[in-house]
Protein backbone atom coordinates (compact mmCIF):
# COMPACT_ATOMS: atom_id res chain seq x y z
CA UNK A 1 0.00 0.00 0.00
CA UNK A 2 3.05 2.25 -0.29
CA UNK A 3 2.23 5.44 -2.16
CA UNK A 4 -1.54 5.09 -1.78
CA UNK A 5 -1.98 5.61 1.97
CA UNK A 6 -1.47 9.15 3.39
CA UNK A 7 1.41 9.39 5.84
CA UNK A 8 -0.35 11.70 8.32
CA UNK A 9 -3.91 11.20 9.49
CA UNK A 10 -5.96 13.57 11.63
CA UNK A 11 -8.73 12.78 14.07
CA UNK A 12 -11.96 11.31 12.69
CA UNK A 13 -10.44 10.65 9.30
CA UNK A 14 -10.59 7.29 7.53
CA UNK A 15 -7.20 5.69 6.95
CA UNK A 16 -8.35 3.62 3.94
CA UNK A 17 -10.82 4.29 1.20
CA UNK A 18 -13.09 1.60 -0.22
CA UNK A 19 -10.73 0.99 -3.15
CA UNK A 20 -7.76 0.72 -0.80
CA UNK A 21 -9.56 -1.81 1.39
CA UNK A 22 -10.56 -3.93 -1.61
CA UNK A 23 -6.99 -3.83 -2.92
CA UNK A 24 -5.60 -4.80 0.46
CA UNK A 25 -8.11 -7.65 0.85
CA UNK A 26 -7.22 -9.02 -2.58
CA UNK A 27 -3.54 -8.79 -1.73
CA UNK A 28 -4.11 -10.72 1.52
CA UNK A 29 -6.05 -13.44 -0.31
CA UNK A 30 -3.26 -13.91 -2.83
CA UNK A 31 -0.64 -14.10 -0.10
CA UNK A 32 -2.75 -16.62 1.81
CA UNK A 33 -3.09 -18.88 -1.24
CA UNK A 34 0.60 -18.55 -2.17
CA UNK A 35 2.12 -19.20 1.26
CA UNK A 36 -0.46 -21.75 2.48
CA UNK A 37 1.23 -24.64 4.28
CA UNK A 38 4.43 -22.84 5.29
CA UNK A 39 5.63 -23.36 8.83
CA UNK A 40 6.27 -20.47 11.15
CA UNK A 41 10.04 -20.86 10.77
CA UNK A 42 9.82 -20.79 6.99
CA UNK A 43 7.51 -17.78 6.91
CA UNK A 44 9.72 -15.86 9.33
CA UNK A 45 12.81 -16.66 7.28
CA UNK A 46 11.13 -15.19 4.22
CA UNK A 47 10.02 -12.12 6.21
CA UNK A 48 13.54 -11.53 7.55
CA UNK A 49 15.13 -11.65 4.13
CA UNK A 50 12.47 -9.38 2.63
CA UNK A 51 12.93 -6.90 5.51
CA UNK A 52 16.69 -6.93 4.92
CA UNK A 53 16.11 -6.34 1.22
CA UNK A 54 13.76 -3.41 1.95
CA UNK A 55 16.12 -1.94 4.56
CA UNK A 56 13.72 -2.10 7.53
CA UNK A 57 15.83 -4.31 9.79
CA UNK A 58 15.75 -1.70 12.57
CA UNK A 59 12.13 -2.66 13.32
CA UNK A 60 13.26 -6.04 14.68
CA UNK A 61 14.21 -6.12 18.36
CA UNK A 62 17.90 -7.14 18.64
CA UNK A 63 17.45 -8.89 22.02
CA UNK A 64 15.00 -11.51 20.69
CA UNK A 65 17.36 -13.82 18.76
CA UNK A 66 15.70 -17.20 19.04
CA UNK A 67 14.93 -18.26 15.45
CA UNK A 68 17.79 -19.80 13.47
CA UNK A 69 17.60 -21.89 10.34
CA UNK A 70 19.30 -25.30 10.30
CA UNK A 71 22.45 -25.50 8.18
CA UNK A 72 21.52 -28.75 6.42
CA UNK A 73 18.49 -27.27 4.62
CA UNK A 74 18.99 -27.10 0.88
CA UNK A 75 16.97 -24.56 -1.10
CA UNK A 76 17.43 -20.82 -0.69
CA UNK A 77 14.01 -19.37 -1.39
CA UNK A 78 14.96 -15.74 -0.85
CA UNK A 79 17.88 -15.92 -3.28
CA UNK A 80 15.59 -17.14 -6.07
CA UNK A 81 12.41 -15.28 -5.17
CA UNK A 82 13.80 -11.83 -4.31
CA UNK A 83 16.38 -10.49 -6.75
CA UNK A 84 18.87 -7.75 -5.76
CA UNK A 85 17.81 -5.70 -8.79
CA UNK A 86 14.28 -5.45 -7.43
CA UNK A 87 13.34 -1.75 -7.69
CA UNK A 88 11.31 0.26 -5.20
CA UNK A 89 7.66 -0.78 -5.18
CA UNK A 90 5.16 2.06 -5.64
CA UNK A 91 1.93 0.20 -4.89
CA UNK A 92 0.62 -3.16 -3.79
CA UNK A 93 -0.47 -3.91 -7.37
CA UNK A 94 3.12 -3.63 -8.60
CA UNK A 95 4.23 -5.85 -5.73
CA UNK A 96 1.84 -8.62 -6.75
CA UNK A 97 2.70 -8.36 -10.47
CA UNK A 98 6.46 -8.47 -9.97
CA UNK A 99 6.23 -11.22 -7.38
CA UNK A 100 4.21 -13.36 -9.79
CA UNK A 101 6.82 -12.79 -12.53
CA UNK A 102 9.66 -13.74 -10.21
CA UNK A 103 7.90 -16.89 -9.01
CA UNK A 104 7.02 -17.89 -12.57
CA UNK A 105 10.64 -17.50 -13.79
CA UNK A 106 12.15 -19.29 -10.80
CA UNK A 107 12.83 -22.91 -11.74
CA UNK A 108 14.48 -24.04 -8.51
CA UNK A 109 11.66 -22.76 -6.26
CA UNK A 110 8.80 -25.09 -5.30
CA UNK A 111 5.85 -23.39 -3.56
CA UNK A 112 4.26 -26.43 -1.95
CA UNK A 113 3.90 -27.19 1.73
CA UNK A 114 5.76 -30.48 1.38
CA UNK A 115 8.86 -29.30 -0.55
CA UNK A 116 9.67 -25.72 0.57
CA UNK A 117 13.04 -25.48 2.36
CA UNK A 118 15.36 -22.63 3.28
CA UNK A 119 18.96 -22.08 4.24
CA UNK A 120 21.10 -19.15 5.31
CA UNK A 121 22.96 -17.15 2.67
CA UNK A 122 26.30 -17.71 4.32
CA UNK A 123 26.52 -20.51 6.88
CA UNK A 124 30.09 -19.63 7.84
CA UNK A 125 29.49 -15.96 8.65
CA UNK A 126 27.53 -14.86 11.69
CA UNK A 127 23.91 -14.05 10.80
CA UNK A 128 22.58 -10.54 11.10
CA UNK A 129 21.06 -10.22 14.57
CA UNK A 130 18.36 -7.81 13.46
CA UNK A 131 17.24 -10.00 10.58
CA UNK A 132 16.52 -12.97 12.85
CA UNK A 133 13.89 -11.41 15.11
CA UNK A 134 10.25 -12.30 15.59
CA UNK A 135 7.73 -10.95 13.15
CA UNK A 136 5.52 -10.10 16.13
CA UNK A 137 7.86 -7.25 17.08
CA UNK A 138 6.83 -5.36 13.92
CA UNK A 139 3.07 -5.70 14.34
CA UNK A 140 2.33 -7.22 17.78
CA UNK A 141 -1.10 -8.73 18.17
CA UNK A 142 -3.35 -7.06 20.76
CA UNK A 143 -3.97 -9.05 23.90
CA UNK A 144 -7.54 -9.31 25.06
CA UNK A 145 -8.21 -8.27 28.63
CA UNK A 146 -9.51 -10.74 31.15
CA UNK A 147 -13.28 -10.70 31.17
CA UNK A 148 -14.83 -9.62 34.43
CA UNK A 149 -17.31 -11.92 36.07
CA UNK A 150 -20.91 -10.94 36.49
CA UNK A 151 -20.95 -11.11 40.27
CA UNK A 152 -18.26 -8.41 40.47
CA UNK A 153 -20.46 -5.99 38.54
CA UNK A 154 -23.37 -6.95 40.80
CA UNK A 155 -21.32 -6.15 43.88
CA UNK A 156 -20.32 -2.77 42.46
CA UNK A 157 -23.97 -2.00 41.75
CA UNK A 158 -24.90 -2.80 45.34
CA UNK A 159 -22.20 -0.50 46.66
CA UNK A 160 -23.35 2.38 44.46
CA UNK A 161 -27.06 1.94 45.26
CA UNK A 162 -26.65 1.39 49.03
CA UNK A 163 -27.61 4.13 51.53
CA UNK A 164 -27.15 4.42 55.34
CA UNK A 165 -30.91 4.08 55.89
CA UNK A 166 -31.06 0.98 53.70
CA UNK A 167 -28.14 -0.57 55.54
CA UNK A 168 -29.86 0.15 58.88
CA UNK A 169 -33.06 -1.57 57.76
CA UNK A 170 -31.15 -4.58 56.50
CA UNK A 171 -29.28 -4.85 59.80
CA UNK A 172 -32.52 -4.70 61.82
CA UNK A 173 -34.12 -7.36 59.64
CA UNK A 174 -31.10 -9.58 60.10
CA UNK A 175 -31.18 -9.17 63.90
CA UNK A 176 -34.92 -9.95 63.95
CA UNK A 177 -34.41 -13.19 62.04
CA UNK A 178 -31.55 -14.21 64.32
CA UNK A 179 -33.70 -13.53 67.42
CA UNK A 180 -36.54 -15.70 66.10
CA UNK A 181 -34.10 -18.45 65.28
CA UNK A 182 -32.67 -18.43 68.82
CA UNK A 183 -36.22 -18.54 70.29
CA UNK A 184 -37.12 -21.54 68.17
CA UNK A 185 -33.98 -23.31 69.26
CA UNK A 186 -34.79 -22.73 72.96
CA UNK A 187 -38.34 -24.08 72.56
CA UNK A 188 -37.02 -27.10 70.75
CA UNK A 189 -34.53 -27.86 73.54
CA UNK A 190 -37.28 -27.51 76.21
CA UNK A 191 -39.52 -29.99 74.41
CA UNK A 192 -36.66 -32.45 74.10
CA UNK A 193 -35.83 -32.16 77.82
CA UNK A 194 -39.48 -32.66 78.84
CA UNK A 195 -39.73 -35.77 76.69
CA UNK A 196 -36.59 -37.19 78.27
CA UNK A 197 -38.02 -36.79 81.80
CA UNK A 198 -41.08 -38.99 81.15
CA UNK A 199 -40.95 -42.50 82.72
CA UNK A 200 -42.49 -45.06 80.42
CA UNK A 201 -41.48 -48.09 82.55
CA UNK A 202 -44.68 -47.98 84.75
CA UNK A 203 -48.11 -48.48 83.18
CA UNK A 204 -50.41 -45.51 83.29
CA UNK A 205 -53.65 -46.09 85.31
CA UNK A 206 -56.51 -43.66 85.69
CA UNK A 207 -58.32 -43.36 89.06
CA UNK A 208 -62.10 -43.46 88.97
CA UNK A 209 -64.02 -41.11 91.25
CA UNK A 210 -66.46 -42.96 93.74
CA UNK A 211 -69.37 -41.35 95.57
CA UNK A 212 -69.84 -42.14 99.33
CA UNK A 213 -72.90 -44.16 100.26
CA UNK A 214 -73.77 -42.17 103.42
CA UNK A 215 -72.61 -38.81 104.57
CA UNK A 216 -71.77 -38.65 108.23
CA UNK A 217 -71.61 -35.35 109.90
CA UNK A 218 -70.45 -34.60 113.41
CA UNK A 219 -71.78 -31.10 113.44
CA UNK A 220 -73.77 -30.31 116.57
CA UNK A 221 -76.85 -28.15 116.30
CA UNK A 222 -78.83 -26.47 119.09
CA UNK A 223 -82.42 -27.41 119.41
CA UNK A 224 -84.87 -24.60 118.97
CA UNK A 225 -87.18 -25.84 121.70
CA UNK A 226 -85.02 -26.98 124.58
CA UNK A 227 -81.72 -25.53 123.56
CA UNK A 228 -79.78 -28.76 123.80
CA UNK A 229 -77.20 -29.93 121.29
CA UNK A 230 -77.94 -32.77 118.98
CA UNK A 231 -76.31 -34.22 115.85
CA UNK A 232 -79.22 -34.24 113.46
CA UNK A 233 -80.11 -31.83 110.74
CA UNK A 234 -83.51 -31.13 112.23
CA UNK A 235 -85.04 -28.09 113.65
CA UNK A 236 -85.96 -29.88 116.87
CA UNK A 237 -84.32 -32.67 118.73
CA UNK A 238 -85.91 -36.01 119.26
CA UNK A 239 -87.26 -35.26 122.79
CA UNK A 240 -88.92 -32.05 121.70
CA UNK A 241 -90.57 -33.64 118.73
CA UNK A 242 -92.17 -36.26 121.00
Amino acid sequence: MQGTVPTSLGRFRNAFTVDMENELAEHCRQLDSRFYGLTRRQLMKLSFEFAEFKGVNEYFAPEEVNYRIEANETDNFAENAIEPAYSTVQSSTNIMERTEDILANSSNTVLSAEHIHYQENDSNSAPNQRSLQGIDSIHPLPKSQNEKKRHRAHQKSEVLSATPFKNCLLQKEKEKLEKEERKNQRNKRKMENAANKLDFSKPFTSKKASLPKSVKTNKETFCGGCGELFEEDWVQCGSCSE
